[in-house]
């Protein structure tokens, strides 16, 4: 597939061998799911795809090799299972454009500080479940830790939070997680739900608060989304925008309510 013109893929469980440089410059390609029993993400596998903005890695891979990702260019969030044991300093050079890393722990043992570039560390965004799913129940807070004096970012977050109601008080900090929440499970599913009519987000697609306000940040790992616990709200307006690797809304509900639904599933990633 080298240099062919796919837009996406999804490698299940079932592929066992992967050639190095398999779907290296291959310049439509957006996103990647790699669920192979390969153990390991070869060298160059997708090297050279300046369009790749997503990919998943699945449990089981224990290594990405030399340049795998090298030069992808627009690359912008990718997860590091926790089966990851080694990841060469190169993998990812000139991914220049990541802004988002999942992992699912604290990683002491791989050695994340010398993969990535210091501009990478500054700017880009850990994403953190509320405890480690390594077995070792490590808090949210200990892990933000380790990834910043350790691994040296600068930045994280996690996979829920709380949402403002209309009846809070404008900027209010108090939001409720028992009345108004969102959250993020490990599979890519996306849930959002209130007791109450939620505030108007004040989302606009050419405005960046969708991509760094509440869910805005694990927008790359977003697989499936569930809206049916909503119970009222104004506006949806870029609530699922720009999310490469949805592939399932069977969730999606919108309440009797709601004035605006503009922009929901639209994208700019190309």
């Amino acid at each position: 597939f080298n240099g062919s013109g796919l837009r996406s893929i999804e490698l299940p469980f079932s592929v066992e061998s992967l050639a190095p440089g398999a779907f290296s410059k291959c310049a439509e390609l957006v996103s990647a799911t790699v669920d192979a029993s390969v153990g390991a993400v070869p060298a160059r596998l997708f090297s050279e795809c300046p369009s790749l903005v997503s990919v998943s890695l699945g449990e089981g891979i224990s290594e990405i090799a030399s340049s795998a990702f090298k030069s992808c260019s627009a690359l912008s969030s990718i997860n590091l299972p926790l089966s990851l044991t080694k990841i060469a300093a190169n993998a990812f050079e000139g991914c220049s454009s990541l802004s988002a890393v999942r992992a699912e722990g604290s990683m002491r043992s791989v050695d994340i500080a010398s993969v990535f570039s210091n501009d990478v560390k500054s700017k880009a965004t850990v994403v953190l479940p509320a405890k480690s799913r390594d077995g070792s129940d490590e808090s949210f807070e200990t892990m933000s830790g380790v990834w910043k004096t350790t691994h040296g970012f600068s930045k994280a977050v996690g996979t829920e939070g709380a949402l403002p109601l209309e009846s809070d008080a404008p900027g209010s900090p108090n939001a409720d997680p028992t009345k108004a929440g969102w959250s993020l499970d490990a599979d890519g599913a996306l849930k959002v739900w209130s007791a109450e009519k939620l505030a108007d987000f004040g989302w606009v697609y050419n405005a960046p608060a969708y991509r760094n306000e509440h869910w805005g940040p694990v927008r790359g790992f977003v697989k499936s989304v569930d809206t049916a616990g909503v119970s009222d709200v104004h506006s949806m307006s870029c609530w699922f925008r720009n999310m490469p690797v949805l592939t399932d809304i069977t969730g999606f509900k919108v309440p009797e309510s709601t004035k605006i639904v503009a922009d929901v599933f639209t994208s700019d990633l190309s």
